[in-house]
């Protein structure tokens, strides 16, 4: 008899030729019976025996009796099949790979299922289910699956942790995942969002795994969801200036999403990829899962191993993994891990996480970081605050000091009196904030965040869809709202000439610049990635093309780079033309022939 022969006989049946001589010297010697079929067996078969028990495979029942486990010795493997009446061929049609750790070591299970929410479709051939059905004994059924593990184990998706249920349909927010102590702070860090109203602010000290400075290293705010409009300060505190909320959001809201997604980095130790690093990485999206998949999706890198970790984060409802099942839209060679809901970055959601399963990624140790931090970030307390009034030393000048841009805007030339006389009477009627005005301190005190929506919104729609805008009602809209640059930039669809049309978009650019206001310097290279730069910026292109076409490329150089300047990647495309603009300076007949193919362009764009 060979020795995997005999191995499968003494664990797979209950009576074998071994075994009956077994309980002969069991009986005759007077020793246990498992003790003379270990003597059998080094007699009978050869010297590995010891390592051929140890891989040998054992039946063990479930605490609840419903379902049996076949459990490898050495314990590191384990096979979850239903009660004996509950293993037939149509039972089996899902399988599911789980890695959990444990006391000895890692521990791999394999469940047989019915359902696909918890399990990945498997094909078996008509022989095996004919076999399984034919088989009357679990131990025989079970030779079967064993065989099915062997050629499954490389093409299901792994989980990682406590076997989920993977059941999006209900979820608990009071769930608690596991009970573990929670791991103090080794450092802290501030977090300030100031609020609308001056003066006041909200504060947090926001509790981190390792040094702060180590966190301001590793993150960069402005490619990181929930941290965008933030910024680091000298002192090492992390900051949004009231100009950069938007909206949609409230303060609070902006400060308890910081403090979720501080925590979540720290404590997890993953990083945001940034630059080229993250174009590469968002090409594993697709090698890791089916789009029906993501929902709610950040893509991060695991410092320590290089590899690709996606949080992925599916509401209750999400009706692709309830109707294909989790590991069916999972691709092989990956591994996921499931949380505990109320760890979820976004509210109402659910989380997990996903990796390639050979790359090196512990989803183990990420993921208990992910509880970590969610019960961290629930401690954290946020107090508004009061700026404490500062007085002038004496001697100080209390006087008002003039207001200077910083867009190239001042020097371009505009004589009231070159207009014709409707021109004249539009710009003194009707009061069209001039510079000026929209620079004065009693101006810039009724500075308030836009509305839910802009009022440009409505002329831009109106517009679009082929409808007709009334020049008083946008002047009026402007009173209304002057740090509105969109609203300045629907100057040019009205037949007005050009020396108006660039005064007043050059009133725009300034409007627009004293509503970002601290923004023009702090987030130079990053303009248009933020929303509220985007009206400044299509004003800044607008009165840079008018320009060109009123053959004033002297004025209109510096302002395409100073728009290169403030946004590198070029969202609009002033790269494409900035160097002819500045060779046309000095060339006049360079100058007109630009001006006629940007006049070309605006009139392709209006028909």
């Amino acid at each position: 008899m060979s020795s995997p022969m005999f191995v499968a006989n003494a664990s797979l049946t209950p009576v074998s030729v071994l075994r009956q001589k077994a309980k002969s010297i069991s009986k005759s010697e007077g020793i246990k019976l498992s003790a003379a079929l270990d003597r059998t067996a080094r007699e009978e078969v050869d010297q590995n025996w010891d390592e051929m028990v140890y891989l040998s495979w054992h039946l063990s029942s479930s605490d609840d009796s419903s379902s049996v486990w076949f459990s490898r010795r050495n314990g590191d493997r384990q096979i979850h099949v239903g009660a004996e009446n509950h293993l037939k061929g149509d039972h089996i049609k899902y399988a599911h790979l789980n890695h959990r750790n444990s006391a000895d070591g890692r521990i791999e299970r394999f469940f047989m299922t019915t359902f696909k929410n918890v399990g990945r479709e498997i094909a078996m051939s008509e022989d095996d289910l004919k076999g399984i059905d034919e088989k009357n004994s679990l131990r025989d059924r079970f030779s079967i699956l064993l065989k099915k593990y062997d050629d499954l184990q490389e093409t299901l998706p792994i989980t990682v942790g406590p076997a989920p249920a993977f059941d999006f349909t209900c979820r608990s927010e009071e769930e608690d995942y596991e009970d573990f102590e929670l791991p103090e702070p080794s450092d802290f860090l501030k977090v300030v969002v100031e609020l609308p109203e001056p003066g006041k602010y909200l504060e947090a000290d926001v509790p981190l795994r390792a040094g702060a400075e180590d966190f301001r290293t590793s993150v960069k705010p402005m490619h990181t969801h929930y941290l965008y409009g933030f910024r680091f300060q000298k002192d090492g505190s992390l900051v949004m200036r009231r100009a950069k909320h938007d909206e949609y959001t409230s303060p609070k809201t902006r400060m308890h999403q910081a403090i979720r997604m501080i925590t979540f980095l720290s404590w997890t130790g993953l990083q945001v990829p940034v630059s080229g690093g993250r174009d590469n990485i968002l090409m594993d999206v697709f090698d890791i899962g089916d789009s029906k998949l993501y929902d709610h999706y950040d893509v991060m890198r695991d410092p320590k191993s290089g590899a690709t970790v996606i949080v992925n984060q599916p509401y209750g409802g999400h009706s692709d993994i309830n109707e294909f099942g989790l590991l069916n839209l999972l691709k092989p060679g990956t591994a996921t891990f499931q949380g505990a809901p109320w760890a979820a970055l976004h509210s109402g959601a659910n989380l997990l996480l996903h990796t390639f399963r050979n790359a090196g990624a512990d989803l183990d140790v990420i993921g208990r970081g992910v509880m970590i931090a969610a019960r961290h970030a629930r401690g954290v307390t946020v107090e508004e605050c009061d700026v404490k009034a500062r007085t002038q030393p004496k001697g100080a000048n209390t006087g008002t000091r003039k207001k200077s841009l910083i867009s190239p805007i001042e020097n371009i030339p505009f004589v009231f009196e070159e207009l014709d006389i409707s021109e004249r009477a539009l710009l003194k009627i009707k009061n069209i904030p001039d510079i000026e005005t929209l620079l004065k301190p009693y101006q810039k005190k009724k500075l308030k965040t836009f509305p839910s929506e802009a009022p440009s919104w409505a002329f831009v729609d109106a517009w679009q869809s082929g409808g007709s805008i009334h020049m008083n009602e946008l002047i009026a809209a402007i009173k209304k709202q002057p740090y509105d640059a969109d609203l300045w930039g629907m100057f040019p669809v009205f037949d007005i000439s050009s020396k108006l049309k660039i005064e007043l978009l050059r009133r725009g650019v300034a409007a627009g610049e004293v509503y970002l206001g601290k923004m023009m310097k702090e987030e130079v290279g990053n303009f248009w990635g933020l929303l509220s730069t985007r009206p400044y910026m299509r004003c800044m292109n607008l009165l840079y093309r008018e320009l060109i076409k009123s053959r004033m490329t002297a004025f209109a150089a510096p302002i395409g780079r100073k728009m290169l300047k403030l946004c590198p990647n070029d969202n609009i495309g002033i790269r494409f033309s900035i160097d002819d603009v500045e060779k046309a300076v000095n060339d006049k007949d360079f100058t007109e022939d630009l001006a006629c193919i940007f006049e070309d362009q605006d009139a392709e764009d209006r028909v």
